[in-house]
C-alpha cells in the first residue's frame, strides 16, 4: 500500500507540475493515412482497405482539445474482376480531448469522437452490379499519447478505443451494431500534428 501511495504521489507532481508545447499555439492540424492489403490463398479472396483522414483542432482551454476530420475510406474485397464488393465512405468525425502533461514534450489524452459515415456499397455477382447507399454512426473512446519531437511537430498515438457502431443499407431493412474493447497493441493509430 505505501509503495501505491508514493508511486501514486510522484504521478500526480509530474502531471501537475509540467509546462508544455501545447501551450504556446492554439490551433493544430494533423492527419492520418491507412493502407493494407491482405491475400487469402485458401479462397484467392483478396482484400484492399485505405484511408484518409486529415484533421483540424484548437484548444479550447489548457486541458481540452477539440477538432473536426474529414476523411474517405474504402474496402474491397474480390475472388477475380466479376465477383467483388466494394465499399466507399465520406468519413466527419468530430473529437474531443482530455490532455494532461507528464512533461514539456509528452501528453497523455483520453479522446471522445463520433463518427459519421455516407457512402457507397456495391456488390458484383458474375459481372452484374448492384449499388447500394450506406449510411452509419459510431461513437469511442479511447487513450492516447502525443510527443513533441520538434518546436511545431507533434506525433500521436490513439490506442484502441471502447467503441459502438451501427451501419445500414438504403431500402434494406437491415442494419449492423457493433460494441467492443479494443487495446490490442495492433490497433494504434499513429497521426503527425502541426500546431500553429
Amino acid at each position: 500500500m505505501r509503495k501505491f501511495i508514493i508511486t501514486a504521489s510522484c504521478l500526480f507532481i509530474l502531471l501537475s507540475c509540467s509546462t508544455e508545447v501545447f501551450a504556446q499555439y492554439k490551433f493544430f492540424t494533423g492527419g492520418t493515412l491507412k493502407f493494407l492489403s491482405t491475400t487469402n490463398s485458401a479462397s484467392d479472396i483478396k482484400s484492399n482497405a485505405y484511408a484518409i483522414s486529415p484533421y483540424i483542432g484548437a484548444a479550447v482551454s489548457d486541458n481540452i482539445l477539440v477538432g473536426l476530420a474529414v476523411g474517405y475510406e474504402g474496402l474491397r474485397n474480390e475472388t477475380n474482376s466479376d465477383n467483388y464488393t466494394q465499399n466507399n465512405n465520406l468519413v466527419i468525425t468530430p473529437f474531443a480531448r482530455y490532455r494532461v502533461t507528464p512533461s514539456d514534450k509528452m501528453g497523455l489524452y483520453g479522446e471522445l469522437g463520433a463518427n459519421i459515415r455516407s457512402g457507397t456499397s456495391i456488390v458484383s455477382a458474375l459481372g452484374v452490379e448492384t449499388d447500394s447507399k450506406t449510411s452509419g454512426f459510431g461513437v469511442y473512446l479511447g487513450p492516447g499519447l502525443d510527443y513533441a519531437f520538434a518546436d511545431r511537430w507533434v506525433v500521436n498515438a490513439l490506442w484502441g478505443a471502447l467503441s459502438y457502431d451501427t451501419s445500414s443499407i438504403k431500402d434494406v431493412d437491415n442494419s449492423t451494431s457493433t460494441f467492443g474493447l479494443n487495446l490490442n497493441p495492433a490497433s494504434v493509430r499513429l497521426s503527425l500534428n502541426y500546431l500553429f
